[in-house]
């Protein structure tokens, strides 16, 4: 995919999910509808959050705003990034890294699964870590 075409792949995927939604539930109100996002567990170095919130309203707030009318979102999470006011901060030397390149860490998950700007249910509400677990 080319990055002119983004948006109007990002609208398709937007009406299918719209449009399949719609269908499941006229066929059955009782079935729980959602999908599934992979979101980054975005921290900050320093006082600037600018990079790091702009890349979460660029990335995610399409996604989230969509599944706010959805019974469950289900979170994907492979990584923890640090951002400074310029850009991604590279993990210090050392650290274990996986295959992106990001550092290796097993608590990304928790920090990942609270991103929830457009949605008002609380904590741990109609989400789901990818294995289908209730977060």
């Amino acid at each position: 995919m080319l990055p002119g075409e983004m948006d109007a792949v990002a609208d398709g995927m937007t009406a299918g999910h719209r449009a399949a939604r719609a269908a499941i539930k006229a066929h059955r109100p009782d079935l729980p509808v959602g999908f599934s996002v992979a979101i980054v567990d975005d921290l900050v170095a320093g006082d600037d959050p600018g990079v790091r919130d702009r890349k979460r309203s660029e990335v995610y707030a399409r996604w989230l705003e969509l599944a706010r009318d959805d019974d469950f979102i289900g979170v994907q999470n492979y990584e923890q990034l640090t951002y400074d006011g310029v850009g991604v901060v590279p993990p210090p030397a050392g650290v274990p890294r996986n295959q992106m390149g990001s550092a290796v860490e097993p608590l990304s998950l928790a920090g990942a699964g609270p991103l929830r700007p457009h949605d008002d249910r609380p904590p741990g509400a109609g989400h789901r870590t990818r294995d289908g677990h209730p977060r």
